[in-house]
């Protein structure tokens, strides 16, 4: 049932209701003067009571089940939007309404960043296919997610990169986050990973360009041979 057949529902309701708890008794009423039975009136008075009352408890009954059934309709149409669809993580529509969220808010609360990118997984889709390529995302994706606290948040950012945001963590304690999750792909996977560590607002109060010095941290990362962390350190700032 949709909104516009609930506000339907609504008004052939009140309709009903009308029409059995004021219009029948109403008659009934008028007849029970006229006759002079002052019991029939005090009975079709109590009817009309009941029955409006009925009436109202079934309605609201059927319009807060119905408002609940919509409510869990858009909650999970919003994970669905909110999630991506090969690995299970926050998508990249998430990951901006997170950083806009951040960004608006008067409140600049230590968050980590970790920039993490596979490495050389070009290189294992042309020899493995791009099958086993989606099958090490998703499995590389559940290891991090599923070894991470209830409130960090994981994206997969693009390609074989995502972006995890560890609130009210230090980055000396991102980095041992950072190299748990890094050991634990590099003995699990077929693959391993490379990941920068960045710190908002301790490396920038904007976020956007923290994000951007853990990906400089991620690449830096690369160039010492993959495979391990580095924390982005600040230059004359």
């Amino acid at each position: 049932m949709n909104l516009t057949q609930s506000r339907w529902l609504f008004f052939i309701m009140i309709g009903t209701g009308l029409i059995t708890g004021a219009v029948f008794p109403f008659f009934v009423s008028l007849f029970a003067v006229v006759e002079g039975n002052v019991t029939l009136f005090k009975i079709s008075c109590l009817f009309a009571c009941v029955a409006v009352s009925l009436l109202h408890f079934l309605l609201i009954r059927m319009l807060v089940n119905q408002f609940k059934e919509i409510e869990k309709k858009n909650l999970s149409l919003y994970k669905e939007m909110s999630t991506d669809a090969l690995t299970g993580v926050l998508n990249r529509r998430a990951l901006e309404q997170q950083l806009l969220n951040i960004k608006n808010s008067s409140r600049k609360e230590n968050t980590a960043i970790l920039f993490v990118d596979i490495d050389n997984f070009s290189d294992f889709n042309n020899q493995y296919g791009h099958t086993q390529g989606d099958l090490v995302l998703a499995e590389i994706s559940h290891l991090m997610s599923s070894h991470l606290r209830a409130t960090d948040l994981i994206f997969r950012y693009g390609g074989e990169e995502f972006l995890i945001l560890l609130p009210f963590t230090t980055k000396t304690e991102a980095y041992h986050v950072a190299e748990k999750l890094r050991k634990l792909v590099e003995d699990s996977s077929r693959a391993t990973i490379s990941i920068g560590v960045a710190s908002f607002p301790e490396d920038s109060a904007n976020i956007y360009e923290a994000i951007d010095f853990a990906d400089k941290a991620m690449l830096a990362a690369k160039r010492s041979g993959k495979n391990r962390t580095s924390i982005y350190q600040s230059t004359g700032r």
